[in-house]
């Protein structure tokens, strides 16, 4: 697993570490509803990202996650220890 430094460029990572990508830049967007109304085709399946943390704020998660599906993070939910 990789581990990118706190404050380095992800980019550069993704160059480092010979990744192919494609960026696409537009607005923030809040809701898929939003992300709908863009006018911007990017190949490839909807998804959305999810930044996730625990209770306490100590452990951190970023999901990607398809957009047409429905989450209940509850169900993936276990107690801070």
């Amino acid at each position: 697993m990789y581990v990118v430094e706190k404050n380095m460029d992800i980019y550069q990572f993704l160059r480092d570490n010979q990744v192919s990508y494609q960026s696409f830049e537009h607005p923030p967007v809040l809701t898929i509803e939003e992300a709908n109304q863009l006018d911007i085709e990017i190949p490839g399946l909807p998804t959305k990202n999810l930044f996730l943390r625990d209770g306490k704020g100590k452990k951190h998660w970023l999901w990607l996650v398809l957009m047409m599906k429905t989450w209940i993070l509850m169900r993936y939910h276990r107690p801070s220890r």
